[in-house]
């Protein structure tokens, strides 16, 4: 994810992003509960798809920077 200078994302500029989606959400379906989400989540999530789909462990490993 790059910001509108083309340099990458640092995690708070995506939790800031994932709390103003999810306050904008509250405001137009008030009654429609949504789990908090972090920045976490989707690198869990993606993370989890991508060993679902069969990538290989140790790739996956580098790609997550463990």
């Amino acid at each position: 994810m790059l910001d509108k200078n083309g340099n990458p994302k640092v995690a708070l500029h995506i939790e800031n992003e994932t709390r103003w989606a999810m306050e904008k959400y509250k405001k137009l379906l008030p009654d429609s509960p949504l789990l908090h989400i972090t920045p976490s989540v989707f690198r869990h999530t993606f993370c989890i798809d991508y060993a679902n789909d069969g990538m290989d462990i140790k790739n996956l490993q580098y790609l997550m920077g463990n």
